[in-house]
């Protein structure tokens, strides 16, 4: 049956009405199928409705459009939708094209495949809209050829729409309804029609097609009324052989196939897969090159905007892709053929891959070149960060590609969009500052975005110098003549929009109940900067001991305290890394109290993250305000001021008085120097370390002034590349390694030297403390040109520590080799060498040279120098002569330390 009329006539309205493309509810009368009401959905799924356009994948070859069509139409094996698709290709005539890609071939064959697309699941019914138009006369034929001999040999019933067909196609029509301006004209045969016209008095001109004549005198043709009944006894009863209809294929098996098919797609399409590949990596190498190796904040606040720009808006180029097939996507789930969830999962399996390849194309060079933070978690978060950012950003289009109804309104959609973002992403104004008519709009579509929330913090977590913004901006502004105590009680805010981790970090680096006590300078003051050179005021002459300088600092007359309240935000530093405000010239006190002091099990006061390229100086004090902690029993680490997994950081010419336990600690960090800077507590303080040390190397510690009731410097395990030199200890415990391997743990520490250093009145000079059972190894260490004054035990190596009454024997002993000591010389009140190894890992290559050692009180019994398990040898002075006790290396002990070594 062929629908004709002129243009306008309501013919492709029609036929969307028989196809169930527009619902029955949606005009007026009935649709009846086989007497019944249309059920749509069922109806879609066993007919087969071709449009005039063809929707068809262009990479795709005809074989593939055909397989997939079946796979996703047929409740059939994988073989028998391949030689259903055989047939298929036979019947349509294609198999000279059922290789070559359907973008290639000519017009009239793929438009047998468009109809092969709807034919592979056998359909009852097959309506075509305008199946010839744009074709020649002989591919026209051709099609409506095809079409008659499915309607005669497979009984199917085919309803097409037609412009003026010629003589030859009109011989292969049945029956012809025409209609014009809605109005149903004539519905019958061509020989009817030609009888009707007759007898209205028309006569046929020869060689004049017999519809083209109709058209012309349509208004002469009385309108013809039928039976709902006589509309439809033609169709089969398709619908009706079976009471439910389901999808062919599971969730599993339509996200296989859709996989499948997006897969080629984009493999095929390798303009776009080498040019977003290209552009990933150039823009990668060009941002790393422009901003190379910054370390003010705002050039990584520019250089982190630029990104997310780049990533953003570089992701516009998919929406003509998505656009076209939606085409595809419509008509296919419209007739049953998969679920749009199907659909969309299918779609993010295979896109996540490519823009993960995109991201780190991206992310590789610009990470490293840019010099955040180089460790390989750091690295990876980035490009987790970014690859989200670009799945985001395709899902933001592949989203309103939905919505819009063309390139131009969804450019425009999602350019504005876009901007949007950008302008609320916190990196150009802050959200306090946007004017209450306009917070709430931004509250609804920007709150989720993860925004800086008015602070350069937050974006910069991975690897930020965020001293700029905190520490470093305590004095910049103050008054010249008034003091005060600033809080940090209004800086952080929580958001539940904010990553935890980001939370997390805010809360340990804003110090919530912290005051800042910040002392007046004068003009030029301020402007000097402590250089820490030579003739600094932390440089010391190594001849004259200097004790009053590492007693408790004293706040100086400037202090006021609790003078005046400020909010940090309102002190007017810049916190920009370019203006200099970098120093502390002022009182930073702790709060004071065990119950104010954050609940966590490491108490840490300034906990400094993932910091790169990060100085803290001035002449500025932390006080800690420890006094109420040290009678306070507790097991965890209350720490004054932290560093974590931080790169190339100075800290210079700052005092940290009165922590409640470790004054300055790094943790798993690196390129760390330290110099000309006073650390003091109570020689009885308990567990009030000076300098920490833990999974940090590449350290220098120089110039220093440490006092304070445990060690002056403690080195614990995974340091390496360790140099300290010209340090005053007094009070304290001396310069420390351990103690290392507890609960038969691992520890690593080697290539430690420690120089030019006065130590008195302290427990010990320099000593090595492990615990039973555990493993690893101490190597490489020099103790040179060590002057002690009144020092119990000048050197000790003890392999038997235990900080309890009593702890158990046990085999296993992190292995001591390669100790040198040199030019050890001063006075000690109890014993001048404590050298007790294991048995099972002894100490080894032990080197004893220029030890003069003498008694505070000579007249005093004093215990001689101790050696058990220590091998190695002894050169030049020694004294007392009990130093000598060494033994010489045996062969015998080389298996053991191998045992115990080998793990580092």
């Amino acid at each position: 049956m062929a629908i004709v009329g002129p243009s306008g006539a309501g013919k492709t309205t029609l036929l969307s009405i028989l196809a169930g493309m527009i619902h029955p509810s949606r005009v007026s009368g009935e649709i009846l199928v086989n007497g019944r009401q249309m059920d749509v959905s069922r109806y879609r799924r066993v007919s087969g409705y071709v449009t005039q356009d063809d929707a068809l994948f262009p990479l795709l070859t005809v074989e593939e459009c055909l397989a997939y069509s079946a796979r996703l139409r047929l409740r059939a094996t994988r073989a028998e939708s391949a030689a259903r698709v055989t047939e298929l290709i036979r019947e349509l005539g294609l198999a000279h094209v059922a290789h070559s890609r359907a973008g290639g071939i000519s017009g009239g064959e793929r438009r047998r495949v468009s109809i092969g697309v709807d034919l592979v699941h056998n359909p009852a019914v097959l309506l075509l809209d305008e199946p010839t138009s744009g074709l020649d006369s002989a591919s026209a034929l051709h099609i409506i050829a095809l079409l008659k001999s499915m309607a005669v040999h497979q009984g199917k019933t085919i309803v097409l729409t037609i412009h003026q067909p010629g003589f030859r196609i009109l011989e292969l029509i049945d029956q012809v309804v025409l209609i014009s301006g809605g109005t149903v004209r004539h519905q019958g045969t061509i020989a009817l029609l030609e009888s009707r016209l007759n007898e209205a008095g028309h006569r046929m001109p020869p060689h004049v097609n017999v519809l083209e004549f109709a058209m012309d005198a349509m208004s002469t043709l009385v309108v013809e009324s039928t039976t709902p009944s006589e509309e439809v006894t033609r169709l089969p009863n398709s619908g009706a052989k079976e009471d439910h209809i389901f999808y062919a294929n599971s969730r599993c098996g339509e996200v296989i196939i859709l996989a499948e098919r997006f897969y080629r797609n984009v493999v095929r399409t390798r303009q776009l897969f080498a040019g977003r590949m290209i552009q990933s990596a150039a823009a990668g190498f060009g941002l790393g090159t422009i901003f190379m190796n910054v370390t003010n904040l705002q050039a990584r606040v520019g250089f982190f905007a630029f990104s997310l720009t780049f990533l953003l808006s570089s992701t516009t180029e998919g929406l003509p892709i998505y656009l076209q097939e939606r085409r595809i996507l419509e008509r296919e789930t419209s007739r049953g053929a998969y679920r749009v969830s199907s659909y969309v999962i299918a779609n993010a399996l295979v896109f996540m891959p490519f823009l993960l390849s995109a991201a780190l194309l991206y992310t590789t060079p610009v990470y490293w070149l840019v010099g955040l933070r180089r460790e390989m978690d750091g690295f990876l978060y980035f490009s987790l960060v970014v690859w989200l950012v670009m799945l985001m950003a395709n899902s933001f289009v592949a989203c309103f590609s939905a919505l819009v109804p063309n390139f131009i309104m969804g450019n425009s959609v999602i350019s504005g969009l876009m901007g949007s973002f950008f302008l609320f992403s916190g990196y150009f104004i802050a959200k306090k500052s946007i004017p209450r008519s306009s917070y709430l709009h931004y509250k609804f579509l920007f709150d989720t975005c993860g925004a800086v929330e008015g602070s350069e913090l937050n974006f910069l977590q991975p690897n930020l110098n965020k001293g700029e913004s905190l520490i470093a901006i305590f004095s910049k502004h103050a008054d010249e003549k008034a003091s005060a105590i600033l809080t940090f009680s209004h800086l952080y805010k929580k958001s539940s929009t904010l990553p935890r981790q980001v939370k997390d970090s805010l809360q340990e680096n804003i110090l919530k109940t912290a005051a800042i006590a910040v002392t007046s300078h004068s003009k030029q003051s301020r402007v000097h900067k402590h250089e820490g050179s030579k003739h600094g005021r932390h440089d010391h002459d190594f001849d004259h001991f200097n004790s009053s300088s590492t007693s408790s600092v004293q706040h100086n007359g400037f202090y006021k305290p609790h003078s005046k309240i400020f909010d940090v935000m309102s002190f007017g530093a810049m916190g920009d890394g370019i203006s200099d405000d970098s120093k502390i010239d002022g009182d930073i006190i702790a709060p004071s109290g065990v119950a104010a002091w954050p609940k966590s099990n490491l108490f840490q006061w300034m906990n400094l993250k993932w910091l790169n390229d990060f100085t803290i100086q001035g002449r500025g004090t932390f006080d800690g305000q420890g006094s109420t902690f040290w009678n306070f029993s507790r097991s965890q680490q209350t720490q004054a001021v932290r560093f974590y997994k931080s790169y190339n950081v100075t800290v210079c010419g700052i005092q940290i008085i009165n922590s409640p336990q470790c004054h300055l600690k790094f943790d798993s960090s690196r390129s760390i120097k330290v110099k000309n800077i006073t650390i003091s507590s109570p020689e009885d303080s308990p567990n009030t370390d000076g300098i920490h040390l833990q999974n940090t190397r590449d350290v220098e510690i120089k110039h220093s002034n440490l006092g304070c009731g445990d060690d002056c410097v403690s080195i614990q395990t995974g340091c390496s590349n360790i140099h300290i030199h010209h340090i005053n200890c007094s009070p304290g415990h001396g310069i420390s390694i351990g103690g290392l391997g507890k609960a038969n743990s691992l520890a690593c520490v080697s290539n430690v030297t420690v120089d030019s250093i006065n130590v008195q009145n302290a427990l010990s000079g320099v000593r090595i403390k492990t615990w039973q059972g555990g493993l690893g190894s101490v190597r490489n260490v020099i103790f040179s040109n060590i002057r002690v004054s009144n020092v119990e035990i000048p050197v000790v190596i003890d392999q038997y520590y235990c900080n309890k009454k009593a702890c158990k024997n046990k085999t296993d002993a992190v292995a001591v080799s390669g100790v040198m000591y040199r030019r050890i010389t001063g006075t000690y009140s109890y014993q001048p060498m404590h050298l007790a190894c294991s048995d099972s890992s002894p100490c080894t290559s032990i080197k004893l040279t220029d030890i003069r050692l003498s008694p505070v009180n000579a007249s005093q019994v004093q215990q001689d120098a101790f050696c058990w398990k220590s091998y190695g040898e002894s050169q030049g002075s020694l004294e007392p002569l009990s130093i000598g006790c060494l033994q010489r290396t045996s062969r015998s002990i080389k298996p053991l330390i191998k045992s115990s070594n080998h793990t580092c």
